[in-house]
């Protein structure tokens, strides 16, 4: 590569430098496992979703991630490929990567959380944020090795660079010193900062979470205005926090679960509304956590026009609950003091 990155180690009297010369990584195997474990070691926003992903190509993808946006990065490993098969092998990973629906990222994240209670609980603990309602609006590809060749370094830069596809290379330098001590360092091919995301997404793919106004506007437009600002109120000064969606206001709570910080149980969701109808979902478990509740207790408070509710398909207890339909005020006033007195018993029994 053509950055020359050079270590030295300074003696203890401080006067004197000891260069370490570079040596090949022994296992490019322990790559692999350092950035599964730490995946900062090539970015700060990117949370690892798979490892060994089998595309329907029937290869297999090193490294899946994904960033707070929801846009996924594929991380190959160069180890023994001659440089046309670890470029080509990663493109066509991309391509199979770019049609993904968030069905199948979903499938593919909970897998690899399972233990931990799936993609949802993850990336809410990775990134403080809800899953976002569009994944995949955009995907970039980096190439890791231990030591990368001039052609494969030609071939990158000139498709980063001429086609803005969104390729990098990382190559990792091992050291060694006298008393064994192991160091590596790191260095990007192309600058991530100048080319963060590719291919570059299509206009108008990737959409805005709606602002509170637009949430409101959205609620009386479909004749259900009042039921939504009294449940919005009254639900900011029950749960820990909110978050806007393209579609909702979810409403999150903390500390329910060591696997995560936030997690959302209850939202409102003006645009699946109609006259006199506000819908709403809820995470029976994480709302029953919360409250110190029973299952009994917490979905008696609910509205009668209501439905099991699942996340996604092969959801578990803890993505799932009932969505149904505010029909008056009387039940969401049933609901939020329900809720409120549920809490309150909460509070005094753990004081």
């Amino acid at each position: 590569m053509s950055n020359d990155v050079r270590i030295w180690q300074i003696s203890k009297e401080g006067n004197t430098l000891e260069r370490l010369a570079p040596k090949r990584l022994d296992l490019e195997s322990r790559l692999h496992e350092w950035i599964e474990e730490d995946i900062t070691i090539l970015a700060d926003d990117l949370l690892v979703i798979g490892s060994e992903v089998l595309t329907a190509y029937g290869k297999w993808i090193d490294l899946l991630g994904i960033d707070p946006r929801g846009d996924l990065v594929v991380v190959e490993l160069k180890a023994n490929k001659t440089p046309w098969n670890v470029v080509a092998q990663a493109l066509d990973y991309a391509s199979w990567v770019k049609d993904l629906s968030r069905e199948e990222i979903v499938r593919i994240g909970d897998d690899y959380f399972e233990k931990e209670g799936g993609l949802e609980a993850a990336f809410g603990d990775r990134f403080g944020e809800t899953l976002p309602d569009t994944l995949n609006a955009a995907h970039r590809i980096v190439i890791v090795a231990s030591a990368m060749d001039a052609s494969t370094e030609r071939i990158v830069r000139y498709l980063s660079e001429t086609f803005s596809v969104g390729i990098n290379v990382a190559e990792f330098v091992y050291h060694q010193d006298a008393a064994g001590h192991e160091y590596v360092s790191r260095v990007f091919l192309v600058d991530p900062e100048s080319t963060p995301l590719g291919p570059k997404p299509v206009p108008g793919k990737r959409k805005k979470p709606l602002t509170l106004d637009e949430l409101e506007d959205e609620a009386d437009a479909r004749g259900v205005g009042d039921l939504y600002r009294y449940l919005d109120e009254h639900s900011t000064e029950i749960f820990d926090g909110w978050w806007p969606t393209l579609s909702s206001l979810s409403f999150f709570v903390k500390g329910v679960a060591d696997d995560y910080q936030n997690c959302a149980v209850f939202s409102l969701i003006p645009k699946q509304s109609s006259k006199d109808h506000l819908k709403f979902q809820v995470y029976l478990e994480r709302l029953m956590r919360f409250l110190s509740a029973t299952e009994e207790e917490v979905v008696d408070l609910l509205p009668p026009d209501r439905k099991t509710w699942k996340y996604f398909p092969s959801a578990d207890m803890w993505s799932s609950g009932f969505e149904g339909y505010f029909t008056s005020m009387d039940e969401a006033k049933r609901f939020v003091n329900g809720v409120m007195a549920l809490k309150a018993r909460r509070i005094t029994a753990t004081e």
